[in-house]
């Protein structure tokens, strides 16, 4: 009996050795599950300027008689729309309106949006995302998630009195003084299911520097995951 079990395991580690070299999947080479972040940069400029009636007050120019309604947005051009993700993830269509990344089931993606002026002149926050085709079950249902950051962020000389957040002090690199200040941010987040095609729209509004909103606008993309 003894004898047996002897035999037994030789076997199994005979079986697992057999199946490093073949290349089949084992505990120790499985893949783990990661996070690919996409960033969503939208010209809000240019949005304005195609579904806004501009309009001067005071020698500055403001949009009025935008399109959409938060019910019911408008549809934009997708050349104003430009998703980035890290080029090790990217199969293609990086920089536009599509993305066909590489992911593997029990992956984590997560959408952000920034303008082009870096969300100093207008912040475009995405406030909807739905899945309209493709797999189902491609991607669970998105959440949107709020997270409270503490950033080191260059300080204005007539803002002294901004309050730090963290432990850290100030501290100067290149000339230019920063202080780690509170500065949330969000982003939309679905755990990948299984790989495939799925199309989805994303909707968001364009706010000025006082929260004043400019329109609200749609586009539908789709993404591609593949396995990586």
């Amino acid at each position: 009996m003894k004898l047996g079990k002897e035999f037994l395991s030789f076997c199994l580690a005979g079986v697992v050795m057999l199946g490093i070299v073949l290349g089949f999947p084992t505990k120790a080479h499985a893949q783990q599950a990661s996070f690919t972040n996409i960033l969503v940069a939208i010209d809000a400029q240019e949005i304005l300027e195609d579904y806004c009636r501009p309009t001067v007050n005071g020698g500055v120019i403001e949009w009025v008689d935008c399109k959409g309604t938060q019910a019911r947005p408008q549809m934009v051009n997708t050349d104003f729309i430009h998703m980035l993700v890290k080029q090790d993830r990217a199969v293609s269509s990086q920089g536009g309106a599509e993305l066909t990344i590489s992911a593997a089931p029990s992956d984590v993606i997560r959408w952000s949006s920034t303008s082009f002026s870096n969300n100093s002149a207008y912040t475009v926050p995405l406030y909807k995302f739905r899945k309209i085709g493709g797999a189902s079950d491609l991607l669970n249902n998105p959440q949107h998630l709020v997270t409270e950051n503490c950033s080191a962020i260059p300080k204005s000389e007539g803002r002294q009195d901004i309050p730090a957040c963290g432990r850290t002090g100030d501290v100067t690199y290149g000339g230019i003084e920063f202080r780690r200040q509170r500065q949330d941010g969000d982003f939309w987040q679905a755990t990948v299911l299984a790989t495939g095609r799925q199309t989805y729209t994303f909707d968001f509004t364009v706010l000025d520097q006082k929260g004043g909103s400019h329109g609200f606008y749609r586009w539908d993309p789709y993404i591609i995951i593949s396995y990586r």
